[in-house]
């Protein structure tokens, strides 16, 4: 298992209100309304169990499964380097992101969230004018060995392919995944992913 190889050291707690659906969702109504459509990206990492693909994800309660996510910005050139400087940061023991030791991989998908509400679609639904948040799936390479940190007040785990495969407690994102990496291939011995 990967984690082994590198293994998991907890850091100071995130304290962020909108972990709770209903702050979600209120959330992202006020950030609608000011800026237009809301553009996010979802973190996906996997490791490997016995050579079987796991999805990393992290937990803050009984029921809720997440993958990490950060805001997508406007300038098209800076947005890779942003949106890898924030997957450091926050997977980095000492919460500095001097190099980028998890890197960008491919772009597997784009989501719909069609109202104020928690489902996500993997098209435009003819009957609605606008969508009110639009979640790319960004797929990011581990380095062979690194140590994680994790924040106190979250839990990690490595979710096997075979579970989350239309299994609708992790959401419709998630439970997407093992269909969209279908293309992919993971070497045994390197640890790296090659489309087929």
């Amino acid at each position: 298992k990967y984690l082994k190889e590198g293994g998991i050291k907890k850091k100071s707690a995130i304290i962020k209100k909108d972990f709770k659906i209903g702050y979600k969702i209120q959330k992202l109504k006020y950030k609608y309304l000011k800026e237009g459509v809301i553009k996010k990206i979802s973190v996906t990492i996997l490791v490997l169990k016995n050579y079987h693909p796991c999805l990393l994800t992290l937990k803050i309660s009984y029921k809720n499964f997440f993958l990490f996510y950060c805001n997508k910005i406007a300038n098209k050139q800076k947005q890779l380097k942003y949106i890898q400087e924030k997957v450091n940061f926050f997977y980095n023991t000492n919460n500095k992101a001097s190099e980028y030791k998890i890197k960008f991989h491919t772009l597997l998908g784009v989501f719909m969230r069609k109202n104020f509400e928690s489902n996500f679609f993997p098209y435009f639904l003819p009957h609605i004018n606008s969508v009110k948040e639009l979640r790319y799936l960004m797929l990011f390479q581990l380095p062979k060995k690194m140590i994680i940190g994790i924040p106190k007040n979250l839990k990690i785990f490595a979710i096997p392919f075979l579970e989350i495969y239309k299994n609708k407690r992790y959401g419709s994102i998630i439970t997407s995944l093992p269909i969209l990496m279908t293309v992919y291939f993971i070497k045994k011995k390197k640890y790296n992913l090659k489309k087929i």
